[in-house]
């Protein structure tokens, strides 16, 4: 797949690059300049997931605004009540959580190069001593830490996928200020994050400008919109879900929606009701969880999104105007690609 993906990448890049030194290349501005918003915005994201699959570490990470559901989410999707919860603000420290035959948390501290660790003889022990790390920390305390690693035998993350619930955007930290701790957040995601679970509440049906902002910063690594505290009544559900989609779909796009009432989910668990845990739609998310727990679940997404990235690319105006072989494409980039393709078994309709 990674032989595919260069292929594509490379294939605009030097059409691009054709077309710019060509005579008479004013007449092209218009095709030069979507062939190259087209590599960065569409297949450039593909190519950065796919290294980041490379690494061995997949970091499936929910992001939001304080106060979203994240940390509710969390406990109903791990089936353990170790996500720290807190209605307010949080230190500026991600927690991880990977499948592990023990409960054990480990803190990184970078300040200090160690690795601190600690066993427990349950989840609630853990979540706990969880809770005292995240909220007791104070910002200079936490801002050593890198991240938190929370060990356990959660069994929807078997399989090698890193679940992330990182600390809310858009409130004032205590003791800090809002652009450090926003800047924390974005580094975070771009230096450990494969891909994201971007939050938003359903509550009021509305999406904050700051929402909108923060999604655009790490808009390549988002794949899917999860829309929290989604507590309609069944028989309008289908209706009011279509009418969200259509409304804030141009909003984050490309990214597959998921509606979720955690607290359904969590009350289905608790006191054994399937119907409950049926509704709140969690069991979407897990489905997704364990397709990305496996290497191939993993390439067959990526394999999607590029066939995705080709039908729209032949789609969009300046393609579908001019057509496909009236591009001056480097054939030797052509060639490339159909190799790569045909090793790959990936299907490139209508290839020059």
């Amino acid at each position: 797949m990674n032989d595919v993906v260069d292929a594509f990448v490379h294939l605009l890049h030097d059409t691009e690059n054709c077309l710019r030194n060509s005579p008479g290349h004013g007449r092209a501005k218009t095709l030069i300049e979507f062939l190259r918003d087209f590599r960065m915005k569409r297949v450039n994201p593909i190519h950065k997931r796919l290294e980041r699959m490379g690494s061995g570490r997949y970091v499936l990470s929910m992001v939001g605004l304080t106060n979203v559901g994240k940390s509710t989410l969390a406990h109903a999707l791990l089936e353990h009540p170790v996500a720290p919860r807190r209605n307010g603000p949080a230190t500026a420290i991600p927690v991880e959580y990977e499948h592990g035959d023990e409960w054990l948390m480990k803190t990184y501290s970078l300040a200090r190069c160690h690795v601190d660790e600690l066993h427990f003889d349950s989840p609630q022990a853990l979540a706990q001593a969880l809770e005292r790390r995240v909220f007791a920390a104070s910002q200079d305390q936490a801002a050593k830490i890198e991240r938190v690693l929370v060990l356990g035998p959660m069994d929807p993350i078997k399989g090698g996928l890193v679940f992330a619930d990182t600390p809310g955007f858009g409130a004032a930290q205590p003791g800090d200020t809002h652009k450090n701790h926003q800047a924390r957040l974005t580094k975070y995601v771009h230096d450990h994050v494969t891909e994201v679970l971007f939050c938003v509440s359903g509550a009021n049906c509305a999406v904050k400008t700051e929402e909108v902002k923060f999604f655009a910063a790490i808009q390549e690594f988002c794949s899917t919109v999860v829309v929290t505290k989604w507590d309609g009544e069944p028989e309008a559900r289908e209706r009011e879900i279509q009418a969200y989609r259509s409304k804030y779909a141009d909003l984050f796009p490309r990214c597959r929606f998921m509606f979720i009432e955690a607290k359904w989910a969590i009350d289905g668990q608790t006191n054994g009701t399937p119907g409950k845990l049926e509704e709140s739609g969690v069991n979407e998310i897990k489905a997704f969880i364990r397709e990305k727990a496996t290497i191939e679940g993993r390439r067959s997404a990526i394999r999607q999104q590029l066939l995705l990235a080709w039908q729209d690319l032949l789609e969009l105006a300046p393609l579908r105007e001019s057509g496909l072989a009236a591009v001056p494409w480097r054939m030797d980039g052509v060639l490339r690609i159909k190799a790569a393709a045909i090793r790959d078994g990936v299907q490139f309709i209508g290839l020059p």
